[in-house]
């Protein structure tokens, strides 16, 4: 396996870990879930940095029906997820406070 594919899959690995963990809050408390946020955050922009390939290449070649529900569905994605960040600054309590 080359190392930059190795690099991909420990990032989306813990970006699965990362967001099991933000979802247990009653488990991590305020203060962890706020830091485990944080770490979400730059391990989101450290994924899509590793793959921009798929950004660049996104205005270029046919659009099928299952490739246009594939980015609308990834796009979607990326927009709640920026929802969740700029949100989690505004009622921020440790981390942002």
């Amino acid at each position: 396996m080359k190392p930059k594919a190795v690099v991909k899959l420990v990032v989306d690995v813990a970006l699965t870990v990362l967001l099991l963990l933000l979802m247990a809050f009653e488990l991590v408390g305020r203060a962890a879930h706020e830091w485990i946020g944080v770490g979400m955050f730059f391990a989101f922009l450290l994924h899509h940095l590793l793959n921009r390939g798929w950004t660049k290449r996104l205005f270029q070649g046919k659009y099928t029906p299952y490739r246009i529900l594939q980015t609308a569905v990834a796009a979607l994605v990326f927009l709640a997820m920026m929802g969740s960040f700029v949100s989690a600054v505004f009622i921020s309590q440790e981390v942002f406070a």
